[in-house]
């Protein structure tokens, strides 16, 4: 074993200990040079991981030569008891330690990495050796050697049993998790989370297109990225504009307080052209047609303008074209988030509004307010009714009345 890295012999030496026959190690069980034996065992992978019997995360280590069993992990047991004069009992005292594996707060070096996410998320069993102490991980028990029970509050754990009542927001956060994460190459964004999109898809049995289930498409699409934080677009293709795959950044997804929701728009159609045999990795191109209410915009020194023509709302600011007049939008009556803020000022100053949702939102002050609604903020791609996504909208739902109800395709 001595031609192994260390992590690999710590593997070894963990697996005989436990009495178990194989170890799977991707980076040895995967031929590197072969494209097709990539791609065959990336369709495979989150069989491997859901169905074996303990997953062995070397939390603590940068990369193959830093070893699961570091040298700091026993610190965490030093401690000292004493009790005051005015203490009716022993108090024991021992270093607080921040690097503690399963945390959100305070990830290791395989909470980074996108890979990662589902060789924590799909086994029953994950035991990780992070830089100063032990982690457990199963369907019932998080735990660590200093802080004990964690309770079981791992948001992207792949439940056993898959609550069809809450798959859209178990998604999300798994998404979400997933896009703080980091890659080496770009083009693994799908690729790196279809093992477990596909161990959810032999349980839902739903449509995936490009990161989004069929079923829950009108949620899932409505994600917006962290103005804070930087996003790019990948240097080739990579997924649909409309797809959180686009991007490379942390994205999030609507959370509302809505009491009463309805769906503005209707599915059409869609295909995703996928590459290779992997229905749940790479794809060279989607579409996705809806009916919706449409509103033209006006986008120009930060301000947003609606067209007249098709809004019955009272101007206060008006701006005529050539053809059009424009009135100006109070700040609360619509809220547009561009995917990335950066590229706000090189679109075209027309721009669209696609009404997705609307409904009655809880009021902190009580009682509720009505109308407001969610849409997808649109650039014209070129053709007749095609569009690229560049954000998200949040609105007073009253800014599409008058606005015909439009078939469009989005790319």
């Amino acid at each position: 074993m001595t031609i192994l890295p260390a992590t690999f012999r710590d593997a070894v030496i963990v697996t005989r200990a436990l009495r178990i026959r194989y170890l799977w190690i991707d980076s040895l069980c995967v031929m590197q040079d072969s494209e097709d034996d990539w791609k065959w065992h990336c369709a495979i992978m989150g069989a491997i991981y859901a169905r074996s019997f303990l997953s062995i995360s070397a939390a603590g280590s940068a990369d193959s030569t830093g070893g699961c069993f570091i040298k700091n992990s026993s610190s965490v047991s030093l401690s000292c008891v004493f009790r005051p004069t005015d203490s009716p009992a022993d108090i024991h005292v021992t270093e607080f330690v921040e690097e503690v594996p399963f945390s959100h707060d305070h990830p290791g070096y395989t909470d980074t990495r996108a890979w990662c996410l589902q060789e924590t998320a799909l086994p029953i069993r994950v035991v990780a050796y992070g830089t100063k102490m032990m982690g457990w991980l199963c369907d019932t028990k998080r735990i660590s050697q200093q802080r004990g029970d964690m309770g079981t509050a791992v948001g992207f754990r792949l439940e056993r049993a898959w609550d069809e009542r809450f798959r859209q927001l178990r998604w999300a956060f798994i998404v979400s998790n997933y896009t703080e994460r980091h890659l080496t190459y770009e083009k693994d964004k799908l690729v790196a989370l279809s093992g477990l999109a596909g161990e959810i898809q032999a349980v839902t049995k739903d449509d995936y297109l490009a990161g989004i289930w069929r079923t829950n498409l009108v949620d899932g699409l409505l994600w917006t990225t962290y103005p804070e934080s930087k996003v790019t677009r990948p240097a080739q293709y990579r997924a649909p504009s409309w797809s959180w795959a686009s991007l490379n950044g942390p994205i999030k997804f609507k959370v509302t307080t809505s009491v009463q929701e309805s769906i503005a728009v209707t599915v059409l159609d869609w295909h995703i052209d996928n590459i290779g045999g992997n229905l749940l990795g790479e794809v060279s191109g989607g579409i996705l047609k809806l009916a919706g209410p449409v509103a033209k915009l006006e986008f120009s020194e930060g301000v947003f303008r609606l067209s007249q023509t098709i809004f019955g709302y009272q101007p206060d600011d008006l701006k005529t074209t050539d053809s059009e007049t424009f009135t100006t939008l109070p700040q609360e009556a619509l809220r547009c988030d561009f995917d990335i803020p950066e590229e706000k000022h090189g679109h075209s100053t027309q721009l669209w509004c696609l009404g997705m949702t609307r409904g009655q939102h809880s009021n902190p002050f009580g009682g509720r307010i009505s109308g407001e609604g969610w849409g997808l903020l649109l650039a014209s791609a070129g053709g007749s009714n095609v569009y690229l996504r560049v954000g998200a909208a949040r609105m007073d739902f009253s800014v599409f009345l008058g606005c015909p109800m439009q078939s469009i395709t989005l790319i």
